[in-house]
């Protein structure tokens, strides 16, 4: 249990995180407003984290996910901070003392499934692929068991139990609370993952600002159909990209969605098609994105705030 077996007599912000770049930071905001009351569990599958670096406490593992992380790590807790809620977290939550409140920092994604369940989030070509996809992977015996586990119904009981909720832009929290109706329903709050801050910094200190744009085009932050890669390619396929690069990052996400639009992508690009599949250090991604000039996002809905941030602060075109 790593560092929790020292912290017996201590009562601590118990953080429920995803591996995800955003995570050290946001930990480091934590640390400096409540040095050393901080219990940071990520999700991981007991495997080590890729995108998570600094101080993790616990390793959380499929078991963790179907029983709740154990009362060694959780009797800690006098607030819980859960970063993007997943259903990894649903019985960690339900199993929680009443007394302990929940903090949910909502990620869009977490939450945009029940203002408007793929409803107009996804563009026609998009919708169709990803109805394909579905299609496969709900006669399989892993979709009954993730649908026992992540149902609807369950993930409502968690967020009526929630105390306060803070969503990416501050009028979402309106947009979730009249989305349905609700027994109980968390407070708002404010807060942010300065996505800017040290990571970001880091990279600039040791590498610089390119001083002339990059040719390349950055297209999308993840191998989620929210991104319409698809009706993204139609429009990028209308100009000549010559000695450019389509740099699309597929490493996070839906495995299958990412493979799908990898294949679609080398058949119309060719050579001209860089797929991010694999995991990569922060540096080697920061480089690749620092030969682009260009970002094309195709959201719909608001998504990647944090990487669309990052990408202004470099000096790229956004589209």
């Amino acid at each position: 249990m790593e560092r929790v077996s020292s912290m017996e007599n201590q009562r601590k912000i118990v953080h429920l995180c995803p591996d995800d770049k955003f995570i050290d930071n946001a930990i480091r905001m934590f640390e400096d407003a409540f040095p050393q009351e901080n219990i940071v569990c990520v999700y991981t599958k007991g495997r080590p984290a890729n995108y998570v670096k600094n101080g993790i406490d616990y390793h959380v593992g499929v078991k963790d996910v179907l029983l709740g992380i154990n009362n060694g790590v959780m009797n800690h807790a006098r607030i819980v901070v859960v970063h993007s809620l997943s259903s990894a977290w649903y019985r960690t939550l339900e199993r929680l003392a009443k007394n302990v409140p929940i903090i949910w920092l909502g990620w869009g994604a977490d939450y945009y499934d029940i203002i408007s369940p793929h409803c107009g989030m996804l563009l026609d070509q998009t919708a169709e692929l990803e109805g394909r996809i579905r299609a496969g992977k709900n006669k399989t015996i892993k979709a009954y068991i993730q649908l026992l586990f992540d149902s609807m119904y369950r993930k409502v009981k968690v967020i009526e139990r929630i105390n306060y909720f803070v969503p990416v832009i501050p009028n979402e929290y309106a947009t979730l609370k009249s989305a349905r109706k609700w027994r109980a329903f968390p407070a708002q709050a404010d807060w942010n993952y300065s996505p800017t801050g040290q990571e970001l910094a880091d990279y600039v200190k040791a590498h610089g600002v390119a001083e002339e744009m990059g040719r390349d085009i950055l297209l999308g932050n993840s191998a989620t159909s929210s991104n319409n890669h698809i009706e993204a390619f139609d429009i990028i396929d209308v100009f000549n990209l010559s000695r450019r690069k389509l740099v699309v990052p597929l490493s996070y996400g839906d495995a299958q969605y990412g493979r799908e639009i990898k294949h679609i992508g080398e058949a119309r690009f060719g050579e001209g098609f860089d797929a991010l599949i694999d995991y990569m250090p922060i540096d080697t991604y920061m480089k690749k994105i620092a030969r682009c000039g260009f970002v094309v996002m195709n959201h719909v809905r608001q998504q990647a705030v944090g990487n669309i941030i990052i990408m202004l602060y470099m000096g790229l075109k956004y589209f």
